[in-house]
C-alpha cells in the first residue's frame, strides 16, 4: 500500500511538470491547512485516516488507505462506486458509525447487510442510468463499459 508520504510526494512531483499537478498541489495543501492541528492525514492507521478523509472533499491520503479505512469504520465492504458517487450517504453512515464506536456498539449483521445491499442497489441504478444513454449514433449502450467509452472515460479492454 502506498504511504502518505509517497502519495503526497507523487502529487507534488507531478505539480512540477504540468498545470494539472499545480492544481492538485494547491488542493492538497489547502486540505491540509483546513485540518489544522489534527494530523489525521499523516496517520498510517486506516481507521483514523478514513475518519478524517470522509469529511474532506480533496483526497489527501492514498485511495487504498481510504477504502480500507472505510471498510473498517463502517464495518462492511464498501463498493468503489459508493466512494465516487454516494459520498454523502457514506458520510451519514460514518457519523452514525463513529458515535456507535464511541459507545462500543457494533452494527448488527442485519444492519451491515442492509447497508451493503443499499450500496449494491445504487451501483445497479448508476449502471442502468449509464446504459440508458445513447451514443452519438443513436444506438443504446449494451453495457456499462460501452456507455463509459461513449462518455469519454478511459476503459481498459479485458
Amino acid at each position: 500500500m502506498t504511504t502518505y508520504t509517497e502519495y503526497i510526494d507523487s502529487a507534488l512531483m507531478r505539480s512540477k511538470y504540468d498545470h494539472e499537478g499545480n492544481e492538485i498541489r494547491t488542493n492538497i495543501l489547502g486540505a491540509i491547512e483546513r485540518a489544522g492541528d489534527n494530523k489525521w492525514w499523516k496517520s498510517d492507521d486506516p481507521l483514523e485516516a478514513a475518519r478524517g478523509q470522509l469529511y474532506e472533499n480533496i483526497l489527501i491520503i492514498p485511495p487504498g488507505l481510504f477504502h480500507t479505512g472505510l471498510n473498517l469504520l463502517l464495518d462492511r465492504p464498501v463498493w468503489d462506486h459508493e466512494i465516487c458517487f454516494c459520498i454523502e450517504d457514506l458520510r451519514e453512515e460514518g457519523k452514525v458509525a463513529i458515535e456507535r464506536r464511541k459507545k462500543g456498539i457494533r452494527n448488527s449483521d442485519e444492519q451491515k447487510l442492509e447497508a451493503y445491499l443499499r450500496g449494491f442497489s445504487k451501483g445497479c441504478e448508476l449502471a442502468e442510468e449509464i446504459c440508458s444513454k445513447n451514443d452519438p449514433t443513436g444506438k443504446k449502450a449494451q453495457s456499462v463499459r460501452d456507455a463509459l467509452k461513449v462518455e469519454g472515460y478511459d476503459v481498459l479492454d479485458t
